[in-house]
């Protein structure tokens, strides 16, 4: 990213408490990072580099419109730094980036055959479903179509003649629960609602009311990754164990036993006794080894879980480490032990 040789001297001046103060115009601060208009992933660019040199534009760069006047001014580290965090916004993403036209839509009228084959083609995992009274520039989502609706659909019927299997159409196999999210939505936020709906899709939307992209859970992580590798895949190992719990229907006796301490906020997890409900560590312990014998589950589960149990724990203390957004540094060694504890979590079946 070039800098001009002004205002690197200048923030050299005011992290030092040389100089207090300097008002600039967003357009005149970006033209000394040689950004011509405000875009948003070179403005994030811009605030993390000022904010490692212990400065902040004060309104914030995200906030304030391109002939505003702003303020460069010394801040506390780990408060400005952590506000920053808190402030990304789900418009930095690819999938809230994608025009409409390059959307995977498919309307309810229209023939599973197609579809499917579609799909097949384009390596697709779901897709958009949208009302047939949609145009090209007015999207009305209904819902998506996923590989597991397909499957789940066909398992219930009976074999089905080929000649009848054109008679399908895409209405009968969507999913119609899905969340609407603005571009302008902070991320936090997001992460929040979805981190106990992995399984759900969204539909992101702009200021003028238009569809601009698809995602789902899993997609919003990984893309999340390189804003912040360290919190964000914690978090969905976290989520990840969470569904794992769900979906080995353990008894409510045995997830309110893995709470552990006493104290009104603990009586009230033991009561409810969801796995959502648990620490990272309580959930790591419902799902030892030891205790997954004493569940029906399959003996290749016992077997993943008597190899990452270990690296579960240690993934624990790396979250404890890096909670509420603190900026304390995370080894490579750390971070790779993270990433490839996610990646064994994901390739778990039930």
């Amino acid at each position: 990213m070039p800098i001009s040789w002004e205002v690197d001297e200048l923030v050299r001046k005011i992290s030092r408490g040389e100089i207090s103060e300097k008002n600039y115009t967003v357009k005149k601060l970006l033209e000394n990072f040689d950004v011509k208009c405000r875009n948003i992933e070179e403005i994030v660019r811009i605030s993390n580099w000022l904010n490692d040199r212990g400065v902040k534009c004060e309104p914030d760069l995200l906030s304030a419109n391109f002939n505003a006047e702003i303020k460069l001014l010394q801040f506390s580290h780990n408060e400005e730094r952590n506000k920053a965090k808190k402030m990304l916004l789900l418009s930095l993403l690819p999938c809230a980036n994608i025009h409409a036209k390059g959307l995977h839509t498919y309307k309810e009228s229209e023939k599973m055959s197609v579809i499917v084959t579609a799909m097949k083609v384009n390596n697709l995992e779901y897709a958009l479903v949208v009302s047939d009274r949609s145009t090209n520039e007015k999207l009305r989502p209904t819902g998506f179509i996923t590989i597991r609706s397909i499957l789940l659909y066909l398992s219930k019927l009976q074999v089905v003649p080929e000649s009848d299997k054109d008679k399908f159409i895409a209405s009968e196999f969507q999913v119609i629960d899905f969340f609407k999210f603005n571009t302008t939505q902070p991320l936090i936020e997001l992460i929040d609602k979805l981190k106990n709906n992995i399984k759900q899709n969204l539909v992101i939307y702009n200021n003028r009311d238009e569809v601009v992209g698809i995602a789902n859970y899993a997609q919003i992580m990984l893309e999340l990754y390189p804003y912040s590798k360290p919190f964000f895949v914690v978090s969905l190992i976290e989520s990840t164990l969470s569904q794992l719990i769900r979906d080995l229907n353990f008894p409510k006796d045995k997830i309110a036993n893995a709470v552990i301490g006493n104290g009104e906020s603990h009586d009230k997890r033991r009561e409810l006794a969801e796995p959502e409900w648990l620490t990272m560590y309580e959930k790591i312990q419902l799902l030892h080894p030891n205790k997954l014998l004493e569940i029906e589950c399959n003996q290749q589960l016992i077997t993943t879980f008597s190899v990452i149990h270990h690296d579960l724990v240690r993934v624990n203390e790396i979250r404890n480490i890096i909670a509420h957004y603190r900026p304390d540094p995370i080894s490579e060694e750390d971070l790779n032990l993270i990433y490839t504890t996610q990646q064994k979590l994901k390739e778990i079946t039930i």
